[in-house]
């Protein structure tokens, strides 16, 4: 229990400078955030334990020395700042200026961003949803009248990229006006997720091919399959806030 002390305190100083900030509505939003987090880091922890006991224990503490903070510092901090950047059409620098020192002008840079940022985070949060939903293989089912109907449909191929892209095309059509911008960031976030995807597996199957003593292969394995994770919470968080 005593390894629950730091992340505790951590969480609880967390929501305290979040009431002190934003009040009700900036607490509200962090408990949100914690409860997505939290869900998106189940499976996350259920795969990284596979990996981790076919490593060596030097290789497993490296992981915990390095692959963490890649993950925690670099895609929750860095890729943030970026997708911000990328939205709103200005460098990382000046968006991490303006988010410390300058909210007023951020926050009119993020709401003419404001469309892009939640279509590009829906379609990418509403792929990983889908893919939970419709996957066929999952014998362990927390909503049983929902899950166990829809993993039926799981042998349908690229079932929940068709869905998404549907959807897209709906809101599209309900708001003309921003009709391109919804399109094409939404894309962009079907396109990273099937990216990331992609190389998740293709590293999954020479991880599987290799002897448990080839440590380096499911380092560098288990480093890209936690930063893909890491990227379901940073994307999913947009769909939530884009304060930073």
């Amino acid at each position: 229990m005593g390894i629950l002390i730091f992340p505790t305190v951590v969480a609880v100083a967390a929501c305290i400078a979040a009431f002190i900030w934003g009040g009700w509505a900036a607490l509200f939003t962090v408990a949100l955030l914690a409860v997505l987090e939290t869900t998106l880091s189940f499976d996350n922890a259920v795969v990284n334990a596979k990996v981790l006991q076919r490593m060596e224990p030097i290789w497993q503490k490296r992981f915990l020395q390095w692959g963490i903070p890649v993950a925690v510092f670099g895609t929750r901090f860095v890729l943030p700042i970026f997708i911000v950047a990328a939205a709103a059409g200005l460098g990382p620098l000046v968006v991490l200026n303006l988010a410390i020192f300058d909210p007023v002008q951020y926050g009119h840079y993020l709401e003419a961003a404001h469309i892009a940022i939640a279509s590009f985070g829906g379609a990418f949060l509403l792929l990983v949803s889908l893919k939970y939903f419709f996957n066929d293989r999952k014998i362990v089912h927390w909503i049983v009248i929902i899950e166990k109907y829809l993993s039926r449909w799981g042998g349908i191929e690229a079932i929940e990229v068709a869905l998404t892209l549907a959807i897209l095309l709906l809101c599209a059509f309900l708001v003309p006006l921003s009709a391109a911008t919804i399109l094409v960031a939404g894309l962009i976030g079907v396109i990273l997720f099937i990216g990331i995807e992609g190389i998740a597996q293709a590293f999954e199957m020479q991880a599987g091919m290799v002897v448990a003593k080839s440590s380096i292969a499911l380092f560098v394995y288990l480093n890209i399959l936690d930063a893909a994770f890491s990227l379901d919470g940073v994307v999913g968080a947009f769909a939530i806030t884009s304060n930073l």
